[in-house]
């Protein structure tokens, strides 16, 4: 026999054992399954659900329709939800591989639907993990601008200050070499345009020059004189009235005009999302070359903003000072 009637026969021979009973045995595992995977199926119902629930919670919220507690509420209902579809998901994929069921497309929407949902959630987290633990963002510590709403909300910024500097150092007095008076119509120019909503303000000493008629004064026609002009209009929050009758907004209103020179005004911005409402104060107070511009934010809800503050002062001091630089490039 040669070598290839001998290499033939022992192939003959192999094929030949795998024919019959032994062969179906061997290839019935690996046969395809038409049954599905009930956790594929859970994961597809529940993934949308978690979705629908989070963004219906964070919507109610944002429109007013419920407080931040029953959103929290809806917010840890949907977060609970997409977990369950994920574990599921996950599970899913095992009975896949491991018994051939079908459900594999099930199981990649649902989990894709669930990690969508799941993102805000984890980045909080990672927030809350890795960034400093404060509620507020500040220029200056020494003689901060202070708020009607300090007051009104019990705080003592004398406390926290020294965290928000630590927390956020690069924020610092921005000065710029314009007058106080047109550096405060550009920071509520500015103000407005980031969608703040102004409540209580004090603008700074307006300086109107006019033309003197030389009567009783002994000045010729068409001289000029100096004229100061106080502009002080009713705050419009409503005043913090003591049990003695006294009213707290009286004594800030004179704290804040003891310097003709100062504007200040106190504003409310409202994060995009959550619809969470912080305070906001500008203060403008005049210098030897021009103006100086402090800035305060904080949160009125929790012990941790996540960094929205300190990014919503930096924002606010980069289009104030390019607003600035507009101006005095014209």
């Amino acid at each position: 026999m040669t070598a290839v009637e001998f290499g033939q026969s022992r192939l003959d021979k192999i094929v030949g054992s795998y024919q019959g009973a032994s062969f179906t045995k061997i290839a019935k595992p690996l046969g395809r399954r038409t049954d599905n995977s009930n956790s594929a199926k859970w994961a597809r119902q529940i993934a949308p659900m978690g979705f629908a629930v989070t963004v219906l919670g964070a919507l109610l919220h944002r429109i007013g329709f419920i407080p931040v507690a029953e959103m929290l509420a809806v917010l840890g209902a949907g977060c609970l939800l997409s977990l369950l579809s994920f574990g599921l998901s996950l599970n899913s994929f095992m009975e896949v591989w491991r018994t051939g069921v079908q459900g594999g497309m099930r199981a990649a929407s649902a989990m894709a639907i669930s990690l969508f949902t799941l993102i805000p959630f984890f980045m909080v987290v990672v927030a809350v993990l890795y960034m400093p633990r404060v509620n507020g963002a500040t220029t200056t510590t020494i003689g901060p601008p202070i708020m009607l709403a300090d007051i009104a909300y019990g705080r003592d910024i004398n406390a926290v200050l020294p965290a928000y500097q630590e927390a956020s150092p690069d924020l610092v007095t921005k000065e710029f070499k314009l007058a106080p008076a047109e550096v405060y119509k550009l920071a509520k120019i500015v103000a407005l345009r980031e969608g703040y909503k102004i409540g209580a303000e004090l603008p700074p000493v307006v300086i109107v020059a006019e033309s003197g008629d030389g009567e009783g004064e002994g000045e010729g026609e068409g001289e000029s004189r100096i004229i100061l002009v106080k502009v002080l209009p009713i705050p419009k929050l409503k005043p913090i009235v003591l049990g003695d009758g006294s009213v707290l907004r009286r004594n800030v209103v004179k704290l804040y005009t003891e310097a003709g020179n100062t504007g200040i005004f106190e504003a409310t911005s409202t994060t995009p999302v959550l619809g969470f409402v912080d305070d906001v104060v500008v203060r403008v107070v005049a210098t030897n070359d021009g103006s100086a511009v402090d800035m305060r934010s904080t949160s009125r809800l929790g012990g941790h903003d996540l960094g929205t503050n300190s990014r919503r002062v930096r924002t606010y001091l980069r289009e104030l000072d390019l607003a600035v630089k507009a101006t005095l490039t014209q």
